[in-house]
């Protein structure tokens, strides 16, 4: 992705009013799709939600009258939030009113300790969880069930329903109480094993510390509570004393994939291997700089500036190709095979026509939206994101699985940077014509999402 430069001149423009004689190809689409996503829907008195149709099948048959709603990222929830886009870009208030009966069905499968299953069993007059007991839960259906929550809570309060505002304070504070004091996200490994044969880690190599540090920030910034703040100042804390040294000349201020829960490095008896990884020092240098964005402080995006550098001069140095892992001497020390591997992704692999090596497709738009940031400033910085989307969106499209692009200022700002954008975005719209979406509710989601950013396109720029 290459949009720096024309984004730096872009900075000071408004966004261009759409036409009056726009054309609606999109936005007939996009509303279609919401109608069909709609009459898909499983109905219920106190909410509704979806299916995952591509699901495995259970070998424990459900209960009679039950039927299983997927509550992970990317399914019911990221399905509920594209609605609640819908409804604003098309003016529809009944895509909200859709919107708020997903996040009412979201929140009668809410467990009594404020968790959200990631799968519910929606019964004819109540909804129920479907969840073994496990020593530490899993995150990912509670953060994306938040994103919904909270955009609906911060889109018009007065038209909210209380069950579903204390269904988000109940999710946040469940959220915070997984956090250690250090600042940690702690996970079991290997996952699935036993208590008796796991042990408790913090991954940085898993979008798992991530996505629950940038939750927490979105919901301080909808429900203002300290300590959801001071939960996402802990976590920099923790990156910050886990990194490499800033002084080094190979590596300076990287992140290994695992640390103890006191933020020593995991043994490598564990299966950890020493050194540098590169996958999880990108999602520990996009965690520092969207608390940067958010919170301010330019040490953090100081930070992770040294880091978006230290990869590059960990690839450049070596062979010039992404490598997942690197020595203290800069070496490689993947095989061939894991340095061919594509990193995954939220809808799919990279496109097929990129270098072999290219594993992390993410690296180079985080590293330009962090060289952006460094040269724009902040202020500069933010209101371009802002004209696009509302700070608190471009969080919840993250922590809900919508988008991986964290902060990324790339949506065009003028009528000729359109063809750029669809240019380099031409993977996600072939989604629109059936082009690899997938199958099942994530695949249907993956192309709703894909027409909803195509329709804006075409709202705004009438292209």
């Amino acid at each position: 992705m290459r949009f720096v430069p024309a984004i730096l001149v872009l900075l000071t423009l408004p966004v261009s009013p759409a036409r009056a004689d726009k054309p609606t190809h999109y936005a007939t689409l996009l509303a279609r799709e919401c109608d069909d996503l709609i009459a898909a829907a499983i109905k219920r008195p106190y909410g509704w939600g979806w299916t995952e149709l591509d699901a495995p099948a259970d070998p424990k048959p459900l209960p009679a009258g039950r039927i299983a709603i997927s509550l992970e990222p990317a399914n019911t929830p990221s399905a509920g939030l594209l609605l609640l886009y819908a409804a604003d870009l098309l003016h529809q208030p009944k895509y909200a009113e859709a919107a708020r009966n997903v996040a009412r069905g979201v929140a009668a499968a809410q467990q009594p300790s404020g968790k959200f299953p990631s799968q519910a069993l929606f019964g004819n007059t109540a909804a129920s969880s479907k969840e073994p007991a496990a020593p530490l839960p899993d995150r990912a259906s509670t953060r994306a069930c938040l994103a919904l929550l909270l955009s609906l809570t911060d889109a018009d309060p007065d038209k909210q329903s209380e069950a579903i505002g204390r269904s988000a304070a109940r999710g946040a504070q469940w959220l915070l109480r997984q956090q250690t004091d250090p600042g940690g996200w702690p996970t079991t490994y290997p996952p699935g094993a036993s208590p008796q044969a796991s042990t408790r880690v913090v991954r940085l190599d898993t979008t798992d510390f991530r996505d629950s540090l940038l939750t927490m920030l979105l919901a301080y910034e909808v429900l203002g509570d300290p300590f959801q703040r001071r939960s996402a100042e802990r976590s920099v804390e923790f990156l910050t004393k886990v990194r490499s040294g800033a002084g080094l000349q190979i590596g300076a201020g990287l992140w290994g994939p695992a640390y103890t829960l006191s933020a020593l490095p995991a043994e490598k008896s564990l299966g950890f291997p020493a050194g540098y990884d590169t996958l999880a020092s990108r999602y520990s240098m996009q965690s520092l700089f969207g608390v940067w964005v958010i919170l301010g402080d330019g040490q953090r995006l100081i930070a992770a500036d040294l880091a978006a550098r230290s990869i590059q001069d960990l690839i450049k140095n070596d062979d010039g190709h992404w490598h997942r892992r690197f020595d203290a001497r800069g070496v490689t020390t993947d095989t061939p095979e894991a340095s061919t591997r594509k990193a995954p992704s939220t809808f799919g692999p990279a496109e097929p026509d990129e270098a072999a090596n290219l594993s992390d497709p993410g690296l180079a738009t985080a590293s330009e939206t962090i060289a952006l940031a460094k040269e724009s400033g902040r202020e500069k910085f933010r209101e371009r994101l802002m004209a696009d989307a509302p700070l608190k969106q471009h969080l919840a499209q993250v922590v809900s699985g919508l988008s991986e692009e964290l902060f990324t200022p790339d949506f065009p700002t003028t009528p000729d940077q359109v063809a750029g954008y669809l240019k380099q975005h031409d993977a996600q719209f072939r989604l629109i014509d059936g082009g690899g979406s997938g199958t099942g509710l994530a695949g249907k989601v993956a192309r709703l999402w894909a027409i909803y950013l195509r329709a804006k396109v075409e709202n705004r720029f009438g292209i």
